[in-house]
Formats: C-alpha cells, sequence, structure tokens
C-alpha cells in the first residue's frame, strides 16, 4: 500500500513539473522576439516593456552574443564578458528585489573592473543599445508619442545624438534631460513603472537627448 502511494506522488510530482515546464515554454513567444527585431530603436524600447522576463532577457542576451560574435576581444576582455554573463540572469526581470541588487550592486562591481578592459561606448553597444537590425520603416503607433524619451537620467551612459550639418553630417555627445516621459509610457502600457532604457532595457525612460 505503501509502495502504491509513493509511486502516485511520483507521478503526480513528476506531471505536475510537466506542466510547469510546459507552461514556462508556452510563455515564450518567439515571433515576439523576432517582431522586435525588425522594430527602429524607439519601438523596441517601448515594446520591451510589453515582454515577460524570459522574452525580455532572450532578446537581451541576443544583443550581447551579436556583439561576442562580431569584436575580437582580448584575453582579459573575453574574461570580462564570461563573468557579465554568469551574472545576467532572467531574474532581474521577474523579481524587484533581484533587479534592485543587480542595478545597485552586481552591474556596478562588474562595470568597475570592465571600464579598465572597455571603453564606456564599447560597454553601450551590449549593455544599452538598441538590436541592431534593419530598421522598420513604419514605426510603433506608442513609439511616436515617446521619440524623445530615449534615456535615464543619472545614468553612467551619454546619449549620441545627430546633428544635420551642411558638410557632413556629425555625432555629438549629449546629457540625458528631464522630460516628462514615464507619464507618457504609463497611459500606454498601464504599468506603474516602465523599462526599457539603461542597462540592459532595465532602467525608466525618464528622460530625454
Amino acid at each position: 500500500m505503501v509502495l502504491i502511494l509513493l509511486t502516485v506522488s511520483v507521478l503526480f510530482q513528476s506531471c505536475a513539473t510537466s506542466e510547469l515546464e510546459n507552461e514556462e515554454t508556452n510563455s515564450f513567444d518567439l515571433s515576439k522576439i523576432e517582431s522586435l527585431k525588425t522594430m527602429d530603436e524607439n519601438s523596441q524600447r517601448v515594446d520591451f516593456n510589453f515582454l515577460n522576463s524570459e522574452e525580455k532577457y532572450f532578446f537581451r542576451s541576443l544583443i550581447i552574443d551579436e556583439y561576442i560574435e562580431n569584436t575580437v576581444f582580448n584575453e582579459a576582455q573575453m574574461n570580462s564578458m564570461n563573468e557579465l554573463k554568469n551574472i545576467f540572469n532572467s531574474e532581474i526581470y521577474s523579481s524587484k528585489d533581484e533587479k534592485e541588487i543587480f542595478l545597485n550592486i552586481t552591474i556596478g562591481n562588474w562595470s568597475k573592473e570592465a571600464l579598465k578592459v572597455f571603453s564606456l561606448e564599447e560597454i553601450y553597444n551590449f549593455a544599452v543599445k538598441s538590436y541592431g537590425s534593419e530598421k522598420a520603416e513604419i514605426p510603433n503607433v506608442l513609439s511616436r508619442s515617446l521619440d524623445q524619451c530615449t534615456c535615464h537620467l543619472n545614468s553612467i551612459f551619454k546619449c549620441t545624438k545627430e546633428v544635420t550639418l551642411t558638410v557632413p553630417p556629425s555625432i555629438k555627445v549629449v546629457d540625458c534631460k528631464s522630460k516628462n516621459c514615464e507619464k507618457s509610457v504609463k497611459e500606454f502600457t498601464n504599468e506603474e513603472e516602465t523599462g526599457g532604457c539603461g542597462w540592459f532595457g532595465l532602467q525608466s525612460c525618464n528622460g530625454g537627448c
């Protein structure tokens, strides 16, 4: 009798685990990722908020991997990238506590050492920038109202701004300025706090260039 109960218990746990795994798999929508990859920078930034934690992690991991595949590193830089991949996980998108620890402690400790082997611009290319795919011809409806909300205040990253001159176009580095951005995003997403800017899209888009 005890053996039968144990067998039933094991089967029940196995089924429960299988159902949970299937639920997690079903919650990941690869089509959202593919769609996001075709969007322009502003659309990516806004629609990033509609992904679940696993999708956000997967999308930002694509950007890191793309940078690794297209960059030649020395040993110290490769070690730094491997360390980053070890500390970067989906929990920072699903847990407020993990997010705060990551932003306030973990990434600060990593970047302190990383800046010894990378420039700030190099880190920006895999930690902040949008996916480098072809931009969409028609921007997302949401992004049109948020096209100036491109950065996070008090971030270590500056923002680049294209300034059209007669000969030739130039790019200058400017500070992130305070704007009424978060309120606009909340009206569309009905979220208390939205991300899409700063470190790996974890920080709010509360400023503009």
